[in-house]
């Protein structure tokens, strides 16, 4: 008599892995722009201007907060984009833009001006000028005025892992990287209380997150 053996082994492995998450996108919580012409006046409208001009600059300030992003996963790509709709003096295509950091994290979007963070506390240098107190220039992202209007991008990756680290806040500062120029570049771009959600600035985040998958492997 034959006699049948069944032998089963059941191999379990734990093997971690990496889980790749849809992209969040995130509006901003408030945005303002810096008029250099109107140093006390805070102007929060459906669109903020970017300017370069003798006569006085603009600077786009934006707050983002990300804290609802899971905990613990891995930023591969941030990406800021802010809607161009209108040049308003002479064509700006081809300037450069630059976002910075603000690390002066309790500026208020609700009145702050070229010349105060908040009311009644200055910038250290009017505009949000310090490079130590105000912005900083690790890590800046620039992207280039295009010939058409529509969305430009700037990739605030390692921006943004600073801030994970932080508090999960952006806050950042965009500006012409030649100001004071004697003729005059300004673009318009749609805010973050424009009528048209699709059309409001905002922050992409692309992250993975850990995870485990426990496969059975069956002998026979």
């Amino acid at each position: 008599m034959i006699k049948k053996l069944l032998i089963t082994i059941a191999i379990i492995l734990i093997m971690p892995c990496l889980w790749a998450a849809s992209p969040e996108t995130y509006n901003p919580a408030g945005d303002i722009y810096l008029d250099e012409a109107n140093a006390n006046s805070t102007w929060d409208f459906a669109h903020f201007y970017i300017r370069s001009s003798s006569s006085g600059d603009k600077r786009g300030i934006l707050q983002f907060d990300f804290s609802a992003l899971p905990a613990g996963v891995s930023i591969s790509n941030a990406t800021l984009s802010l809607y161009y709709v209108l040049k308003t003096d002479n064509d700006p295509v081809g300037r450069v833009y630059e976002a910075r950091r603000v690390v002066r994290n309790d500026w208020d979007y609700t009145d702050a001006s070229w010349n105060d963070y908040k009311t009644s506390n200055t910038w250290t240098t009017a505009g949000a000028s310090n490079t130590t107190t105000d912005v900083s220039n690790d890590n800046m992202a620039t992207d280039a005025v295009p010939a058409s209007y529509g969305w430009m991008d700037w990739n605030v990756t390692a921006i943004v892992l600073t801030e994970q680290a932080d508090n999960e806040v952006l806050n950042i500062l965009i500006q012409d990287d030649a100001e004071g120029s004697g003729t005059n570049y300004e673009c318009k771009f749609w805010s973050s209380t424009h009528t048209t959600s699709s059309l409001r600035p905002k922050l992409v985040i692309t992250y993975t997150t850990s995870g485990s998958f426990i496969p059975t492997i069956g002998v026979y």
